[in-house]
């Protein structure tokens, strides 16, 4: 396996996932339908990751990049790294797919309490908008990970993601964006656009936006005329958090 993935994928347990998850992907190549029923692709296996798990450098940050975008070394690198742990032989798009989503799982652990370069930023907001649900709800959720003020760009794909077609993508793109609201910098269009997911026609998105600004402080006023609207949806799960976001 060579060196750079190695060290990613023993960083962050994800070996013993993978193999868990082959013959899944291969079971449903439908991507995700619903937030529930996502697998947490790279939970550390017992024994995996902790004070012990090797340290990154920028290089490892550039390998995941090239494996995000697509590049042809680096998918083969991954490609190998992934072939080495499945049980058996899996298709190239299933391949990709799956070094895609560990890719876009890595950076996120990595952009917890450091800034990335923005060429890697600019590869989670292109895969944010990936043909693959998976992956894409993988970008959705290492976006709602990094540090800092969010760039532009990075605003840009969870706006887009916001009005996606797929409930699941949906709830994610809230999410992050709701984790990003906590931190510095993000642009009150985004909250507005956080609120406005409160009137989802997916019960579960308008749950998780509502709950989303209910937690926040400093909330524009615009923001909660929109939730306001929420208080008299058909869920009480909704009505209370619309409450409580008021």
């Amino acid at each position: 396996m060579p060196p750079r993935v190695a060290v990613v994928l023993a960083c962050l347990g994800a070996a013993s996932a993978l193999r868990d998850l082959s013959s899944q992907f291969r079971r449903d190549a439908s991507g995700i339908s619903e937030p529930e029923t996502r697998a947490d692709v790279l939970a550390p296996a017992p024994g995996d990751g902790g004070d012990g798990a090797p340290e990154t450098s920028g290089g490892d940050v550039a390998e995941l990049t090239g494996v995000l975008r697509g590049h042809a070394e680096a998918r083969l690198r991954a490609a190998k790294a992934i072939g080495a742990l499945a049980d058996g032989p899996l298709p190239e798009e299933t391949v990709l797919a799956l070094a895609q989503v560990a890719a876009a799982e890595a950076i996120g652990a990595l952009a917890e309490g450091r800034d990335l370069p923005g060429s890697t930023v600019e590869a989670l907001a292109e895969a944010a908008g990936d043909d693959d649900a998976r992956v894409r709800f993988a970008a959705l959720q290492a976006i709602g990970k990094l540090s800092g003020a969010p760039p532009d760009v990075a605003i840009k794909a969870l706006l887009a993601a916001l009005h996606s077609g797929d409930s699941a993508i949906r709830v994610a793109a809230v999410e992050a964006t709701a984790r990003l609201a906590g931190g510095p910098g993000l642009p009150e269009q985004a909250i507005l656009a956080l609120a406005g997911a409160s009137g989802d026609r997916y019960f579960k998105v308008r749950v998780a936006a509502a709950q989303a600004i209910s937690r926040l402080t400093n909330v524009p006023a615009a923001a909660i005329d929109v939730v306001s609207r929420a208080v008299d949806d058909d869920y009480h799960v909704v009505r209370i958090a619309a409450v409580e976001a008021i």
